[in-house]
């Protein structure tokens, strides 16, 4: 094991665009980052002297993707606020690093306020996904961790009784899917099943 030093951060390029309105905003990030003596963890059941995980320096590790965001109001009474992001690392050899982390991502919540007679109630979900993960060789066994591409949607309904007063109803993860929600050294964590929450909310 080599001694964990200081990342030297060699080359950093990024570039953001954006705009805002008074309701809502968009933001997009393009970045390349160029690093030395990089830690990464040996892997599971390798220790340093004090019990902590061992790690080892990479140089040239490379990191290249981009982030876009949107988030406000973009029609009356449709909120909504999410983005996608890309992300890759990879060594001075090209060979990718950190596989256990989705190059591709994507989230969204929207909620919408029904008008008129209906505008107590407000309606809306979350949808989140994932390219594919996978982690060689990190169970307590050498067992490979690996999950193809991955959604988890989430619904949600709240109604206004007064103005000091609402419930809201949450479903989270709606089609019950079994899932890593992390995968992590020595071992892979699963996702919440679908659960049904009631929330009430109120003010003085």
């Amino acid at each position: 094991m080599q001694e964990q030093g200081l990342t030297d951060i060699s080359e950093v390029m990024a570039q953001i665009v954006g705009f805002q309105s008074n309701r809502s905003s968009a933001t997009t990030a393009v970045f390349k980052i160029q690093q030395d003596n990089y830690a990464l963890a040996d892997g599971p059941g390798i220790f340093a002297p004090d019990g902590s995980s061992a790690y080892h320096a990479v140089s040239g590790m490379k990191s290249s993707g981009f982030e876009l965001e949107v988030k406000g109001e973009i029609l009356p009474r449709w909120r909504v606020a999410g983005g996608s992001a890309n992300a890759r690392a990879e060594d001075r050899d090209g060979i990718r690093q950190m596989p256990q982390v989705a190059k591709n991502s994507f989230t969204m919540f929207s909620a919408y306020t029904l008008p008129g007679r209906f505008s107590a109630l407000t309606i809306g979900g979350n949808v989140e996904w994932q390219g594919r993960t996978t982690a060689d060789g990190e169970g307590p066994n050498g067992e490979t961790y690996s999950q193809g591409s991955l959604t988890v949607v989430d619904l949600l309904a709240s109604y206004r009784f007064t103005d000091h007063f609402s419930l809201a109803v949450h479903v989270e993860n709606v089609f019950d899917k079994i899932y890593y929600s992390g995968l992590y050294l020595g071992s892979a964590r699963y996702g919440e099943p679908r659960v049904v929450k009631l929330t009430p909310h109120g003010t003085l």
